[in-house]
């Protein structure tokens, strides 16, 4: 059987295998057995408490806090502290069937081999005296069958039991013989909470000192246990054993009380003898003092110190260890003395010398004996300090005697300068050898430096180095160094001296320079460089050394000169460089830095007025206030220029101008123009300059680095003369009626003048744009108004030409169904008007000739545009006619010969409609008006202008608005405007004309 409802609930994996998988007894068995091993291992080696000790009939006389109370003991004999929270007691064989089960208060824990004693007040526990068994139990049930809560203890989980018999010693306990033993014994002496073993180990005892002096008149003695206290109490257990300066030893008996505390198992000893307190370093004892079980106290006596007994310190400040003679002596050993603050005081300080015996010396914190050695060699002093108490402190102290002056040193040499050499180090570094001390070493040295060639030092040592070094000595040239030597007896010798030394720490004057300037700008590639000479006020100066841009140009060292040509070739560019002055003792002294610039970049001006353009070309004006301006530039970043120079000469007789007026020279004139940006902008002001006339002007630039360029040139023609322009057209005369072209005329465009530019036109317009005439312009269809202008170089423009030329192109429509009627002598014409707008009027030709081609000579008649029939009388019976129509139009164009051809006859009068005959335009004329044409020239020019803005005031001659308002009228534009404004005035006339046509038909 497998239990899946667990998986229901339960999400853990191994619990799904195990219960899902493996038949629940097998889980249930192996977690059994499992746990019963570890029971039984746990429970078998870590021993479980027991009960140790009972008290089942207590009386008065039991131990304080136990009188009159039962209580039981428990022994916890494992190594670790053991948790018996709600463990039962109980004293029934069956406590399942009994309901005295006592439980023990949660949160009750036994240390590991400790010992814990439960009251009946406490646990309401109460075990009988008349005997029986005091069991403990680990586990417990709550019973509420009889209505409210009994404790019953779970049988099984018996740790121990304690079995004795009935007795009735009271005040007794019961327990094991032994801690966790099995034999049950009787107690006389309860111990509960302890053991239950015998005490077999001694009492010992620490003696207090809370101090020293009157305030402390006590000290006390602390016992390891509880000592009887009848012996802890007795003055004759105690002793001093010394009191240093006091005399005397011995018990306190009649010199002390001492009390016990039981509790703190403390003795406290007061003196009771007037003037006794601690004092330092006093011993004080206890003997003869028992334990409760009999033991005595160890060590037996126990002494201690008021405070520690401690040597006084002794000490010998005069001589020391080392070497003396006559000069550093004395004349008395010395020294000082110390006892600690805690200690007893030094009572005296004794002396001797080598082996001889102690002399008391004079005083004793501080101390002196008188001694002076008398043959050299060497000596031991020797001095004690002795304190109340007899502690004794030591010290000694060896010395050597030595009555004999040393001697000087053999050898003395600088290893750093040369006597009377001069030096830029201003630190003497000297070195010696050979001084001897005789009868002791050498101790030192008194060393001096100064101008004085012979002087002694003083009795100092200054060093103990067979070397020195000088401080930092000022420029001079006299110093010398001093030397006395010592023994380390203090004896010194007669002096020795060394020099003169020659000190510059001065470098030379800073040099000035001279030549290039400071942001010079040369053209030199092999510059010299210029200096000033400079001094030097110690060794002097030796020479000089160039660097140009931080690197040394000059090879080796300049002796003697004061400037310097740099070899090679300079690439353009910037520079820095400057000079260092150098002494005979190596130091220098830069001078300031100063930069130049070679520039080899020529520079280049530029004449922007009168008129700016590019050199060696030619410009033309029409206006000059005579100023010549300019710019000029050069390559570095401020203009770098020095000067611009122009010259101004009259083209015609190659006169200059001077300044103040034109002369004649060989050579050019050169004038300085002005400037307030160092010729960056440069102008001059020519006086009056004439019109018409020639000027050339040329500029100079010249830059700081002395680069010229090349002659900037400008030939300036001032020109104030209006230009002409003449106007041809091809035909000359328009070759149409009332003054219209009816082919394309050509219009040619002809300017007189020496400085001609361009002509410009535009064609009903003077505000559009105006076009650059070439070649002849061909006039379109329309009406049109042609303007023309000529501009010269020098931007003088003529007055606009005005040309007026009207084109029609366009043949006008032939006339609508030409129909003829043959009557009595009398043929009568009708027909519908020509569809053209522009129609002026109608032309009738009649000829007998069948191949006749409209002509002058066969017109028959003209009527005008708006007629539409004609009556012809000059016409004969029996005569057959030929008759064409052709409408014109206002220029004279003609359309196409609509044709009809009529036979007289009385009886049977006959029509026939022609064929349309074509018409070469020109091959028909007609009336024509003429207009006198050809070359026409424009007048004079109100204004002119720079730059083709202005265009002038027009004053050629025009046809008149009203003429072409005239010639429109006459046209068919005028009839049908008639006929759009009163058609209606028509719907009159066409019954008159239907009864006037039928009364011809009869």
């Amino acid at each position: 059987m497998t239990f899946h409802n667990l998986e229901k609930h339960s999400r853990n994996t191994l619990f799904r295998f195990i219960f899902g998988a493996v038949p629940f007894f097998v889980v249930f068995t192996i977690l059994f057995l499992s746990f019963l091993h570890f029971s039984s291992t746990a429970w078998a080696t870590d021993p479980q408490p027991v009960i140790n000790e009972a008290m089942v009939n207590p009386d008065t006389t039991s131990l304080d806090g136990w009188k009159n109370e039962k209580w039981v003991e428990i022994y916890n004999p494992s190594l670790l502290a053991k948790d018996i929270s709600s463990w039962c007691l109980h004293n029934a064989s069956d406590p399942m069937n009994s309901y005295e089960g006592k439980l023990i208060a949660t949160g009750t824990t036994i240390l590991a081999k400790g010992f814990l004693a439960l009251k009946k007040s406490v646990t309401g526990f109460d075990p009988s005296y008349a005997g029986g068994v005091i069991r403990l139990y680990s586990a417990y049930v709550n019973d509420y069958s009889l209505g409210f809560k009994q404790i019953r203890c779970v049988a099984s989980s018996l740790v121990h039991e304690l079995s004795y018999s009935n007795y009735g010693h009271a005040g007794k306990s019961v327990g094991l013989s032994t801690n966790g033993g099995s034999t049950v014994v009787e107690f006389d002496i309860p111990t509960p909470g302890e053991s239950n073993e015998p005490d077999s180990v001694s009492p010992t005892a620490a003696l207090i000192f809370e101090g020293t002096g009157p305030s402390y008149p006590r000290f006390k003695v602390a016992f390891s246990e509880d000592v009887v206290k009848s012996e802890a109490e007795n003055p004759a257990n105690y002793f001093l054993e010394n009191w240093p300066g006091e005399g005397g030893s011995g018990d306190l008996i009649g010199d002390a009380t001492v009390s016990y505390d039981a509790t703190t198992f403390t003795a406290t000893v007061s003196f009771i003898s007037a003037g006794w307190y601690l004092s330092a370093e006093q011993e004080w004892g206890v003997q003869n003092v028992h334990d409760i079980a009999g033991n005595m106290l160890s060590p037996n006596p126990t002494s201690g110190t008021s405070t520690p007994m401690q040597n006084p310190t002794v000490t010998i400040n005069f001589p020391l260890t080392g070497n003396y003679g006559p000069s550093t002596w004395a004349s008395s050993v010395s020294g000082t003395s110390y006892d600690p603050a805690v200690g007893s005081g030094v009572t005296k300080v004794e002396v001797k010398i080598g082996f001889g015996s102690y002399i008391t010396a004079s005083g004793t914190s501080s101390w002196s004996y008188s001694f002076t050695p008398s043959v050299d060699g060497d000596y031991t002093i020797y001095a004690k300090a002795t304190d109340k108490a007899g502690n004794a402190g030591e010290q000694s102290v060896s010395f050597t005697w030595d009555g004999k002056n040393p001697f000087d040193p053999t050898t003395i040499s600088s290893p750093s300068h040369s006597v009377s050499t001069w030096s830029a180090d201003n630190t003497v570094d000297v070195s010696w050898s050979g001084a001897d001390g005789t009868g002791s070493p050498v101790a030192g040295y008194s060393i001096l430096w100064d101008k004085v060639s012979d002087t002694i030092p003083d009795d100092s040592v200054d060093t103990t180095s067979a070397s020195d070094t000088s401080s930092a000595l000022a420029d001079g040239s006299s110093y010398y160094f001093h030397l006395r030597t010592k023994d380390i007896a203090g004896n010194w010798s007669g002096g020795a001296n060394f020099g003169p030394f020659f000190v510059d720490k001065t470098a030379p004057l800073v040099p000035t320079l001279d030549f290039p300037s400071a942001d010079a700008t040369i053209n030199d590639t092999t510059p010299t460089l210029k200096w000033f000479s400079s001094s030097d006020t110690g060794s002097g100066i030796k020479g000089y050394e160039v660097y140009l841009n931080d690197a040394k140009v000059s090879g080796g060292s300049l002796l003697g000169v004061l400037e310097f040509t740099v070899t090679g070739t300079l690439a353009e560019g910037d520079y820095s460089w400057y000079i260092a002055a150098f002494d005979n003792v190596g130091l220098s002294t830069k001078s300031a830095f100063r930069s130049f610039t070679i520039d080899l970049v020529i520079p280049s001006s530029i004449i922007i007025l009168p008129k700016n353009t590019v050199s060696d070309s030619t410009v033309y004006i029409n206006s000059w206030d005579g100023i010549v301006a300019g710019t000029a530039s050069d390559n570095t970043e401020d203009g770098g220029l020095s000067k611009v120079e122009i010259s101004i000469q009259k083209d015609s007789n190659k006169y200059f101008w001077n300044g103040t007026t034109w002369i004649s020279s060989a050579s050019e004139i050169l004038l300085l123009p002005s400037t307030l940006n160092g010729y960056i902008n440069w102008s001059y002001s020519l006086t009056n300059p004439t019109a018409d006339e020639t000027y050339i002007l040329k500029s100079h630039a010249t830059d700081l680095a002395g680069n010229s360029e090349s002659t900037y040139k400008l030939t300036v023609v001032y020109d104030k003369t209006i230009p002409q322009v003449a106007l041809a057209i091809d035909p000359a005369s328009p070759d149409g009626d009332n003054s219209w072209y009816v082919t394309k005329p050509k219009v040619t465009l002809t300017a007189s003048d020496a400085n001609f530019e361009k002509i410009e036109y535009q064609i009903d317009s003077q505000t559009g744009t105006w076009l650059l005439y070439s070649s002849a312009v061909t006039i379109k269809e329309g009406t049109h108004k042609f303007y023309y202008r000529v501009w010269d170089k020098a931007d003088n423009v003529s007055e606009t030409g005005l040309k007026n030329v009207k084109v029609d192109l366009t043949r006008p429509g032939d006339v609508g169904d030409l129909r003829a009627e043959a009557g009595d002598e009398e043929v009568t014409l009708e027909w519908d008007a020509s569809l053209s707008e522009d129609t002026d009027h109608y032309t009738i030709y009649k000829s007998e000739d069948k191949n006749f081609i409209p002509n002058p000579e066969t017109e028959l008649a003209e009527v005008s545009e708006g007629t539409r029939s004609y009556d012809d009388t000059k016409v004969d019976n029996d005569t057959k006619y030929y008759y064409y129509i052709i409408a014109f139009d206002t220029s004279g164009n003609t359309s196409d010969a609509k044709g009809v051809s009529v036979t007289l006859s009385v009886e049977s009068p006959e029509t026939e409609t022609l064929p349309t005959l074509p018409i070469t335009p020109g091959t028909v004329e007609g009336a024509q008006t003429t207009e006198s044409g050809g070359m026409e020239t424009g007048g004079q020019a109100v204004g002119s202008t720079v730059g083709g803005e202005s265009q002038g005031e027009v004053k050629g001659e025009e046809v008149s608005e009203e003429v072409q308002q005239e010639a429109g009228e006459t046209g068919a534009g005028g009839i049908l405007g008639v006929i759009d404004r009163f058609w209606w005035l028509l719907l009159f006339f066409i019954p008159f004309s239907i009864a006037l046509w039928y009364r011809k038909k009869v």
